[in-house]
């Protein structure tokens, strides 16, 4: 062998071991620095497609492992509230971050347009306002299931009484409406006679806005 090429095979085998040592101290590093990844922070929030920030960074709902220490979680969305979070992420730990975006017009209606929205409202509503808005919604979807109802009227004879949505009618002026539809009864005893048919099922007529057709 010559000289030269000792030479340039100690080179290749020193470049060789310049690499290996390389590669191990960036995988070594690599490791210490995911190991002190030892914090979760859970972000949970509707409208889901909200614009939401963590330190600045473009994130979404989800769980992330970060880094212990303070971090600044925003999210906002047009027509909406913005919010802002200031915590502090601790080792071993899981940080939630849950909630909702107020609607600027007070009106919960615009988390009814996206199933995954009003789901997600359903999970994270903690204040007396959502809660009400969820309770008076998930009524109403149950009461959907009974429509069309009929009733007849005690002690009148051929009285009748039909019950059905009557949110497409010009009278109602609510997100919900029951049209009542009486036949030789006037609308008290029709009322009447329909309410009994739904407390029967667990329903009270007077939580609803009740319109006459």
């Amino acid at each position: 062998m010559s000289w030269r090429s000792l030479r340039e095979s100690r080179f290749f085998r020193i470049l060789l071991v310049i690499i290996i040592l390389f590669t191990v101290v960036f995988l070594a590093l690599w490791i210490i620095f995911d190991l002190l990844k030892n914090s979760e922070l859970s972000i949970l929030f509707t409208p889901s497609d909200a614009e939401i920030t963590v330190n600045g960074q473009h994130s979404s709902n989800g769980i992330y492992r970060m880094y212990p220490g303070m971090v600044t979680v925003e999210i906002k969305k047009d027509g909406f509230e913005p919010q802002q979070f200031n915590i502090e992420l601790k080792s071993h730990e899981v940080s939630q971050i849950y909630g909702y975006l107020k609607p600027n017009d007070g009106s919960f209606e615009v988390f009814k347009a996206s199933g995954r929205d009003y789901n997600i409202l359903k999970l994270v509503a903690n204040d007396e306002e959502a809660l009400a808005f969820i309770d008076k919604n998930e009524k109403q979807n149950r009461i959907i299931d009974f429509l069309p109802a009929f009733s007849s009227v005690e002690e009148i004879p051929y009285a009748t009484v039909e019950a059905t949505d009557g949110t497409d009618s010009e009278q109602c002026l609510a997100e919900f409406c029951l049209r009542l539809t009486a036949t030789n009864v006037d609308k008290d005893k029709a009322y009447n006679a329909m309410k009994q048919y739904f407390e029967i099922r667990g329903y009270n007529l007077d939580n609803y806005k009740v319109i006459y057709e």
